[in-house]
């Protein structure tokens, strides 16, 4: 194991993050002491909402505290503030316009866990299909109802390092914290052989295209920024009757979450789109519908019936209110 101590040197922000100052991008410089020699490190850029996580595929946050605190308090100020934001992402995002990530995790059915006596019932088990192991399995296993507190674990100080998500400026008096989720972890944490989250997502009524026209289009924009909608997990695109001309989950299919239009072109270049429909979304249904006019909704048809895995790109509307505290207790 080896022996680490953080030194604080210097910290400097550099660049503003948006409007609000909670929203800052913050370089935090330090020094660390690793056997002997020194190396100045930095946190990386911060990557924030459910844009973030599945734009880049890392939710990274970064908040600092108040100015004059003790150590102590001003780390457990900004890791507050770090978690509250990775939690309204995590956990409070929607899945259906009723439930959030965190409830369906909460409200999990239960499942089976069998352990192995020994070798020889290794084997049978080995030997057994699928599906007889798991008839198998709900006969003489336990009954066990999914860990949440093993769900929020999939938050990580950012660095490699123990503790070197969090850095104390002695000077100023201030703390600085920086958490991650990793997309690929969100996803192992919520879809496995005990829970499946999105097991019974709801595609809806079929769109039936007024026209069938023939598109070129192989990228799509939906600028949503004239409406209150939210970025969720599941984007359901609605016809003007709310019937479903697209459904698909964000970190999964190419769906990805832009603030503005420049940011969505860049998204959608990443992503090979050469020829691309933009269109004004004219509302929002429940947490996870976003309705079009009936020429966009015909000619998104058209361009999905060609490619399923299309890449959409939502502008959404930036000014969001400010996350409540949902810190759960342990068990929550």
């Amino acid at each position: 194991m080896r022996n680490i101590s953080i030194l604080i040197v210097f910290v400097l922000i550099v660049i503003s993050f948006g409007a609000h100052a909670q929203n800052q991008e913050t370089n935090v410089n330090v020094v660390l002491e690793i056997e002997g020699e020194y190396k100045i490190e930095a946190f990386k850029e911060p990557s924030e909402g459910l844009g973030g996580l599945v734009n880049t595929g890392t939710l990274r946050v970064i908040r600092e505290s108040e100015a004059g605190l003790p150590k102590y308090t001003a780390l457990n100020d900004a890791m507050q503030k770090a978690r509250r934001h990775v939690l309204s992402v995590i956990q409070d995002s929607y899945i259906t316009n009723e439930l959030t990530v965190g409830a369906a995790v909460k409200n999990a059915p239960a499942y089976f866990e069998y352990k192995e006596k020994d070798e020889e019932d290794k084997a049978k088990l080995a030997a057994m299909t699928q599906e007889e192991r798991k008839a198998f399995i709900e006969k003489n296993g336990k009954e066990k109802k999914y860990d949440y507190d093993k769900f929020l674990d999939i938050v990580k100080e950012c660095g490699q390092y123990k503790k070197s998500g969090r850095f104390y400026d002695a000077v100023e008096e201030k703390g600085y914290v920086c958490l991650r989720v990793e997309l690929k972890d969100f996803f192992a944490a919520v879809q496995n052989d005990k829970i499946n989250i999105f097991k019974e997502l709801n595609f809806g009524e079929r769109y039936r295209p007024m026209d069938n026209v023939q598109v070129p289009y192989d990228g799509i924009i939906i600028n949503a920024s004239d409406i209150d909608y939210v970025p969720s997990f599941y984007v359901k695109v609605l016809s003007p009757t709310e019937e479903t001309v697209y459904a698909g989950l964000a970190g999964k299919r190419k769906v990805f979450f832009a603030k503005d239009i420049e940011e969505a072109k860049h998204l959608l270049g990443e992503n090979g789109a050469k020829r691309v429909y933009n269109t004004p979304a004219i509302g929002e249904t429940g947490k996870t519908g976003i309705r079009v006019n009936l020429p966009a909704a015909d000619r998104i048809y058209s361009a999905v019936s060609k490619d399923k895995n299309i890449p959409f790109v939502i502008i959404y509307k930036t000014e969001q209110p400010e996350e409540e505290d949902t810190i759960p207790a342990a068990g929550e």
